[in-house]
């Protein structure tokens, strides 16, 4: 096992190799994730290795949050306030879920998809990270999406829920033959650990999806932006 802090600007040749042998993990401060590429490869590299349920898809991690909200099949006027709130730097640190266009494929379920838009050094490595896999003609991407897609590093069902702990996935990697984890100099010492929280946005509404940490902090800045919690 490999565990690589990121430096901003540095070469990630070889984050995209282990991107293409599978997949490796990765340490958000709240929890740890599992990331893979945006093809049927990628998507059954997660399915195998969290032992996935059915009836279930994965969501990308968002390097251009305009980009993203751009590929939705979101009403006009959501996508403007959305544009706005993003320019003003207040979306981040959760799943944003949107209408988005294909059948269930793993990435898009009931006519949706959902992008984990992050911040700070975590939003720099996605951010060169995407721009490695866009510029690649080998990935056969799924849905447009040129994001690399993500999950819990856990065993899909399980009571713990997602892993927190470094020692945890530590073991988890072990049993997985992961040989990469990706971790951050700044990584927040977040008082609540866990999975992101998961907002869905149509029609100038949101509904919170999942609970998590900073769930009212994204509320308070959605309606901030303009957006009205769905009843």
């Amino acid at each position: 096992m490999i565990i690589h802090q990121y430096n901003i600007n540095e070469d990630l040749g070889f984050v995209y190799e282990a991107l293409c042998d599978g997949g490796f993990l990765i340490d958000l401060g709240c929890v740890f994730a599992l990331i893979a590429l945006p093809n049927q490869n990628g998507v059954e590299f997660i399915d195998k290795t969290k032992k996935r349920l059915p009836g279930k898809a994965y969501g990308s991690v968002v390097g251009d949050s305009i980009d993203f909200v751009r590929k939705s099949e979101l009403d006009l006027s959501s996508k403007q306030l959305l544009f706005e709130a993003i320019k003003t730097g207040i979306i981040s640190n959760f799943f944003l879920r949107l209408p988005w266009k294909g059948g269930h494929n793993g990435l898009v379920l009931n006519g949706t998809h959902q992008g984990l838009v992050l911040s700070g050094e975590y939003h720099d490595f996605f951010s060169e990270l995407n721009t490695i896999i866009s510029a690649s003609n080998k990935c056969n991407l799924i849905s447009g999406l040129t994001s690399v897609i993500c999950s819990s590093a856990n065993y899909s069902g399980h009571p713990d829920g997602s892993i927190t702990d470094l020692n945890d996935a530590l073991i988890f990697a072990d049993e997985n033959n992961i040989d990469l984890l990706i971790k951050f100099k700044q990584s927040p010492k977040m008082k609540i650990k866990g999975s992101f929280p998961i907002f869905s946005i149509n029609n100038r509404l949101f509904r919170i999806e999942r609970g998590g940490p900073g769930v009212e902090t994204v509320k308070f800045n959605l309606i901030q932006a303009g957006f009205s919690e769905a009843i």
